[in-house]
């Protein structure tokens, strides 16, 4: 049973106040998560590009990759909007330290990459990152659908069942991709009609 929070209580964000001992508070894994999505949209920004340069030439996984990176942006924007309409505040400095946006491309750049293996890595990269997401995000509804006394509130579980369940879709599909790329992988061929289709 969750006990909805009153208005005065959601705007002064008492979910992101409430602290579950031994753990961190909700907020810095609220900000967290909103930081893996920022880091990922960047990360998969610098591999997308690579993907499409001259040395690499697989302009399908450049176009998935832009889609993720769209797609990451905007799951971070939301987190961001949530934190701001939960009474969160720029000038925090839990906030501070969780938007120091860091992103690291996946390829080396010199042309010098086994493409079949990085193309493999990378869908795997981007699957175990959204398979940490629902994790948080998991543990994050959890937390919001305790009874109100100990931290609870019924709109951010339901904020959570709403992106739990498409990221839930996201991550059967590059399961999909990993398990048909791994049985082609060493076919240059395959993996370019592959690279055509993504």
């Amino acid at each position: 049973h969750v006990d909805n929070l009153g208005d005065d209580d959601a705007k002064n964000g008492k979910f992101f106040d409430h602290v579950k001992h031994g753990e961190d508070s909700n907020m810095k894994v609220f900000l967290g998560l909103m930081q893996q999505h920022f880091d990922h949209s960047l990360e998969y920004l610098l591999t997308g590009k690579q993907y499409g340069s001259q040395f690499v030439q697989r302009p399908g996984m450049a176009k998935y990759l832009d889609e993720v990176i769209s797609r990451q942006w905007e799951e971070g924007m939301d987190a961001l909007k949530k934190f701001l309409q939960r009474g969160g505040r720029l000038s925090d400095e839990d906030f501070k330290s969780y938007f120091n946006v860091q992103g690291n491309p996946q390829l080396t750049g010199d042309g010098s990459d086994e493409v079949s293996t990085t193309y493999v890595d990378t869908l795997k990269k981007v699957l175990v990152d959204s398979k940490k997401r629902m994790k948080t995000m998991n543990h994050l509804r959890h937390l919001a659908s305790q009874i109100r006394r100990n931290g609870g509130d019924a709109e951010i579980a339901h904020f959570f069942d709403d992106k739990l369940e498409k990221e839930a879709e996201i991550t059967r599909e590059l399961a999909g991709h990993v398990n048909n790329l791994e049985e082609m992988k060493d076919s240059g061929i395959a993996l370019k009609m592959f690279d055509s289709h993504i």
